[in-house]
């Protein structure tokens, strides 16, 4: 019995993890019968495959301290640049949003190690459009408390449980990391101007170095 089209398992292949792809293209095109139910049984098996993974490169108590510390970070900037959002019904939710998205960030960097960078750059790019765009000193203090959290010693960032998959990290190219960091500022600016604040020339600055510092930021060892 013929197998999947390459482009079906090509679109399968973009939701399911790197570290367990290969493998689990593998059952799937054991078990195609046809089109319709090669999608429906991935549909089943890729959510399954995400949450596998995400208990394996995830220690609860870890991904709990960085979500204190970004909303702390969040939370301690606001206080000092806009305190009156705060004290609106919905200020302790609004500072929720850029949590949730540098947690998001951390997280998919460690569910989608070992293959492709471009789909974590994006969502780091992301990520950091929302943060910036919200408070550019609360995004500054989180990425400076979880890098120091990052490097203090024993703590066990990746793999809960199983063994460690060797990843080899390499340096961007210069081209690559200024669009990055272009595509960056670009969003920064799209976010700040959907909800109506409009910075200044030493404001829109900050945010340039601010990024380029990230962007060209030494990668994390493993």
């Amino acid at each position: 019995m013929p197998g999947p089209s390459r482009r079906l398992e090509v679109i399968v292949a973009m939701f399911i993890p790197p570290a367990c792809r290969e493998e689990v293209l593998g059952d799937l095109q054991e078990k195609y019968v046809s089109p319709m139910q090669y999608i429906g049984l991935a549909m089943c098996v890729v959510p399954c495959v995400i949450l596998s993974r995400l208990r394996r490169t995830s220690d609860p108590l870890t991904r709990l301290t960085e979500a204190l510390l970004i909303y702390g970070s969040f939370l301690a900037a606001t206080w000092y640049s806009d305190r009156a959002l705060l004290s609106k019904p919905e200020g302790m939710l609004w500072v929720a949003l850029p949590t949730a998205a540098n947690l998001i960030d951390l997280i998919f960097e460690d569910l989608w190690r070992g293959g492709s960078p471009w789909p974590a750059r994006l969502v780091r790019l992301a990520a950091l459009a929302v943060g910036i765009g919200f408070n550019i000193i609360g995004e500054f203090l989180t990425v400076v408390v979880v890098m120091g959290l990052h490097l203090l010693p024993g703590l066990r960032l990746h793999e809960a449980s199983g063994p460690s998959i060797p990843v080899e990290r390499k340096s961007p190219a210069s081209a690559k990391s200024v669009l990055m960091a272009s595509a960056a500022v670009a969003m920064a600016a799209v976010f700040l101007a959907l909800a109506g604040r409009s910075p200044g020339p030493a404001a829109m600055g900050a945010i340039v170095v601010f990024v380029l510092l990230i962007v060209f930021r030494r990668p994390r060892k493993e």
